[in-house]
């Protein structure tokens, strides 16, 4: 009798779970510009949060469409990390079954993804939509933000279109860069040259990390930009899956599916 009665409260809370979630597909909108560069597909980190509690997924080499599900009637913030850490795609789930995870989008998830550590409630009925429109208008790359009076205005209950203040943009003066071609991580930011004993100055970048990577000498350039402190910059070895061989490259894809 106590199994049948057990079975039976497993079996109601299992309907239970299924009639407030829905699945949705979430998809990869866009290529990697290193993706592009090298010719290779990269691995995501996918996070997203319910209840106040993050959840985390990896997407495996060259997956570009992953089923959740997720609460039905609540936003439900998703942000995606090429290779774990680099500069995420965001999007949300606001009702239909499909979500499209995009780079313009990416800071704004990233950054409510933080507040949401503190207040998650506001962001389940908040129309992250409408938000990342405001956002894009201001700015398209849809960064240089000050993210924690954003974060604070909705935490209070004044979110409105005051409450997103940019920062101001950084010049960077790059000086004894190893020479080559550094490819952007972001569209937004154009990739460049450098050459011996010659300066390199990037203008306009935004506070936060941006990374670049030089194929040819197997290197990463991450610049740190913090308002009210000068830059820094330092150079890392590629990921290791920019260095690996064609095959083991291959077996990863191959696997993958």
């Amino acid at each position: 009798m106590n199994k049948v009665f057990s079975s039976l409260i497993f079996s109601l809370l299992l309907l239970t779970t299924c009639v407030n979630s829905i699945g949705v597909e979430v998809v990869i909108g866009e290529s990697h510009p290193w993706e592009e560069a090298s010719g290779r597909r990269f691995w995501y980190t996918l996070v997203y949060q319910e209840e106040g509690v993050f959840e985390q997924i990896e997407l495996p080499v060259g997956r570009r469409r992953f089923e959740l599900l997720l609460p039905a009637g609540k936003t439900t913030i998703l942000a995606a990390y090429p290779l774990g850490n680099g500069a995420p795609l965001g999007g949300a789930y606001q009702g239909g079954g499909r979500v499209e995870l995009l780079y313009e989008r990416g800071p704004l998830a990233e950054a409510l993804h933080h507040l949401s550590k503190f207040y998650y409630k506001p962001l389940e009925v908040i129309s992250f939509d409408y938000l990342a429109k405001i956002v894009l208008e201001e700015r398209e790359e849809g960064d240089g933000f000050d993210w924690n009076y954003l974060a604070q205005e909705i935490a209070n209950g004044n979110l409105r279109e005051s409450s997103l203040k940019l920062f101001p943009l950084a010049e960077v003066t790059l000086v004894d860069l190893p020479p080559g071609y550094w490819i952007s991580e972001r569209r937004g930011y154009p990739s460049f040259y450098s050459f011996l004993d010659r300066e390199v100055v990037l203008e306009n970048l935004p506070p936060g990390i941006s990374r670049y990577i030089n194929l040819a000498n197997q290197m990463e350039l991450r610049i740190v930009v913090s308002p009210g402190e000068l830059p820094f910059w330092h150079i890392t070895p590629l990921d290791t899956l920019l260095m690996i061989s064609d095959s083991a490259y291959q077996k990863l894809l191959e696997n993958s599916y």
